[in-house]
C-alpha cells in the first residue's frame, strides 16, 4: 500500500525530520520526493528513522560525494528542496555557501539543498556529526540560511508597504503581508537554530569550533543590507520627487502607462482616486486630454501647489479636448482623477 502526502516546511532541517520519524514510527517508510510530495509505503511501524542533512552550502560536486558516502555505509538518501517553483538556467547566490557552494544552478545543486537519510533502526543512536566541530559549523550555516530566507522575505514586505505611501494598492498590502508571513515563518526556526548553535558553544571547551570565513561573511553583510536599505530610500525619494503617483484607489484589469509628459490609463473598473505630479516651468503649457467613459463618473482637476485650481471637470464623458495652463512662476502641478465605478481610461499628455 502507498500514499503521497503533500507538505511543506519552513523549518526545512528539524521540522521536516521530526515529521519523517513520525511518519516511519505510524508504519509509512518514504519512497520517493517531490518538491511538495513525499511518496511512502507500508512498513513496520518504527522499522525506520530518518535524518535531514543541510547541504546547501556545498557544490553539486561535494553534495554528491557526501551522498555516495552514505550511501556506502548502508543508508538509503533522497535529494529534497527547499525552493519551490520552476526554474530553467537558475543561478543562485548563496551567501551562507563555501567556495563553488556559493553558487548553484539548475540543472545542478539548485532544488537539492537537503538530503533526506533512511537507516533501519537497530537501537544504535542515528547521529551523522558526533564531533561538535562539524555540528558547530553545520548548524550555523543552516541558520543563517535561514535568516537569509526570512530577511529577504521581510525585506520584501518592506518594499511592498513602502510603495504603498506613493502607489496605494490593495495588491502591494496583500502581497506585504503575505511576504511578512513567509517571512516569519522562516524566521522562528532560524531563532529556534540560533538557540541550539549557542548551546553548543557553551558546550565547547575550546575556540577550534569558530569559522572565521563564517564572521568575515556576517560583518561583510552589514554594509551590504545597510546599502541596500539606503538605495531602497534613494529610489522611493526619487519617485517621489520626479512625480511619481500617490493614489488611493482599487481597480480590474488596469493597464498603465506613465513615461515623461504622458500619462495613460485604462481599466474594466476603477474606484478611488489617482495622482500625478508634474513640474512645470513659467509660460502656458498645453494639456491635451482624451477621456473614455463606458460607465460609472470620472472626475479630473489640475491644480498648483499653493492649491491654485487650473482646471476642474466632474462627470467627464467620452471627450478629447484641451486645457491651456497659464502658470507664472515654476510650479509644481498634481493632476488627480477620482473615479466612481468607472469604467474605461483617460490619457493626458502636455506640453
Amino acid at each position: 500500500m502507498r500514499k503521497r502526502v503533500v507538505r511543506y516546511f519552513f523549518d526545512f532541517t528539524d521540522g521536516q525530520e521530526k515529521w519523517l520519524n513520525e511518519m516511519a514510527a505510524a508504519g509509512w517508510r518514504l519512497v520517493k520526493c517531490g518538491q511538495l510530495t513525499y511518496d511512502f509505503e507500508r512498513c513496520e511501524p518504527g522499522e525506520y528513522e530518518y535524518a535531514v542533512e543541510f547541504v546547501a552550502d556545498q557544490s553539486y560536486a561535494k553534495s554528491q560525494d557526501y551522498k555516495a558516502f552514505l550511501e556506502s555505509m548502508g543508508y538509503k538518501t533522497f535529494y529534497k528542496n527547499i525552493n519551490v517553483g520552476l526554474y530553467i538556467g537558475k543561478v543562485k547566490w548563496r551567501p551562507w555557501g563555501e567556495g563553488a557552494g556559493q553558487m548553484t544552478t539548475a540543472p545542478g545543486s539548485f532544488q537539492k539543498e537537503l538530503i533526506i537519510v533512511e537507516k533501519k533502526k537497530d537501537g544504535k543512536p542515528f547521529e551523522l556529526h558526533t564531533d561538535l566541530t562539524d555540528s558547530l559549523a553545520l548548524y550555523r550555516k543552516t541558520c543563517m540560511a535561514y535568516f537569509w530566507y526570512a530577511g529577504g522575505m521581510l525585506a520584501l514586505a518592506l518594499m511592498l508597504l513602502l510603495s504603498t505611501v506613493w502607489m496605494p494598492s490593495v495588491y502591494s498590502l496583500l502581497g506585504a503581508g503575505l511576504c511578512g508571513v513567509l517571512g516569519f515563518r522562516w524566521l522562528i526556526p532560524g531563532v529556534k537554530t540560533s538557540r541550539k548553535v549557542r548551546r553548543l558553544k557553551e558546550e565547547a571547551t575550546t575556540n577550534e569550533y569558530e569559522a572565521p570565513s563564517m564572521k568575515k561573511k556576517v560583518l561583510d553583510m552589514i554594509p551590504i543590507a545597510a546599502g541596500a536599505i539606503v538605495l531602497a530610500a534613494v529610489v522611493y525619494g526619487a519617485l517621489y520627487l520626479s512625480g511619481a503617483q500617490f493614489d488611493s484607489y482599487s481597480a480590474r484589469g488596469m493597464l498603465q502607462l506613465s513615461w515623461g509628459n504622458h500619462w495613460h490609463v485604462s481599466y474594466k473598473e476603477l474606484n478611488g482616486y489617482k495622482q500625478r505630479r508634474v513640474t512645470l516651468d513659467e509660460g502656458t503649457h498645453t494639456f491635451t486630454i482624451e477621456i473614455t467613459t463606458n460607465a460609472g463618473e470620472l472626475d479630473l482637476s489640475i491644480t498648483g501647489e499653493d492649491g491654485t485650481v487650473y482646471y476642474q471637470g466632474s462627470g467627464l464623458p467620452t471627450s478629447a479636448f484641451e486645457v491651456q495652463v497659464d502658470i507664472a512662476a515654476r510650479d509644481k502641478l498634481t493632476l488627480r482623477v477620482d473615479a466612481e465605478g468607472h469604467s474605461g481610461g483617460y490619457k493626458i499628455r502636455w506640453e
